[in-house]
């Protein structure tokens, strides 16, 4: 199964420094969105807004129903205590308005610490909670773990305005560079996130040709956990199997079948 990271950016400040470092491309969709992406990484201009985040999402999935997606939100956030140019990464989404609550869940390293995130419907001037403040997350999020695992759905901030230094002092100018001066954690996000999303598309694939050969033959409980573990091996080494093709017909059960799939990995090893 194909996997990829998805980018969602709100404003073209945020987006354009990732766009020329990560050498995306504009792609050709018909949507109401600008897409950029290379082979490895999609990043999607979506406009401010909780709701503008969640239609991204939706667009770019219709085009990778196929894939197993990992989605980053990427953007300035004010903060109520921490120092411009700080970065953060969301362990705790909540949505102003609604009090809605998320928590997303890390099974990687954070490349920065980790905080309390408030969407919002319009720009925070009063910083009252010492929280991050933002105003697509609680759009994002949800959105985005319809479509995905929670452990491949995450935000990362850099605060670009706080009680000392508001947000009238932030400019184009000053947003391009935030997001210049974290390139590399930015960077180190998403090759955790590769490796999340290929580590979950090789399960997945498991998963598919287990449940091929559950359908075909009747299998013990010990050759059950036997086949597992064939698959896993096959899918590492990239070993294509097709139920249907010759050495697998003339199967007549389970054991058969079992002994076949162990042939194929045998002589994959001796080629």
């Amino acid at each position: 199964m194909n996997h990829s990271v998805n980018l969602i950016v709100a404003l073209k400040a945020e987006a354009q420094p990732l766009i020329e470092y990560f050498e995306l491309k504009p792609l050709p969709v018909n949507e109401t969105i600008s897409i950029f992406g290379n082979h490895e990484l999609t990043l999607s201009l979506t406009g401010k807004g909780k709701s503008a985040a969640a239609h991204a999402i939706q667009c770019v999935n219709k085009k990778k129903q196929d894939c197993v997606n990992a989605w980053l939100n990427v953007g300035i956030a004010g903060h109520g205590v921490f120092d411009v140019g700080q970065a953060f990464m969301a362990d705790r989404i909540v949505d102003q308005t609604t009090i809605k609550t998320w928590y997303p869940q890390f099974v990687f390293q954070p490349v920065c610490q980790t905080e309390t995130l408030m969407t919002v419907e319009k720009v925070e001037t009063d910083y009252s909670d010492p929280v991050g403040y933002d105003m697509e997350a609680s759009g994002f999020y949800p959105a985005a773990i319809s479509y995905s695992t929670i452990e491949l759905v995450h935000s990362y901030k850099i605060v670009s305005d706080n009680p000392q230094n508001t947000v009238a002092k932030v400019t184009r100018l000053s947003v391009n560079d935030l997001i210049k001066s974290k390139l590399s954690e930015i960077r180190s996000t998403i090759d955790s996130l590769k490796m999340l999303t290929a580590e979950v598309a090789t399960r997945s694939s498991s998963d598919e040709l287990l449940h091929q050969f559950l359908q075909r033959w009747r299998f013990s409980v010990t050759q059950q956990f036997q086949l597992k573990s064939l698959f896993r091996k096959i899918n590492i080494l990239k070993i294509n199997i097709n139920v249907e093709s010759n050495e697998f017909i003339s199967c007549r059960d389970g054991r058969s079948a079992l002994k076949a799939v162990e042939k194929t990995l045998e002589t994959h090893w001796r080629s």
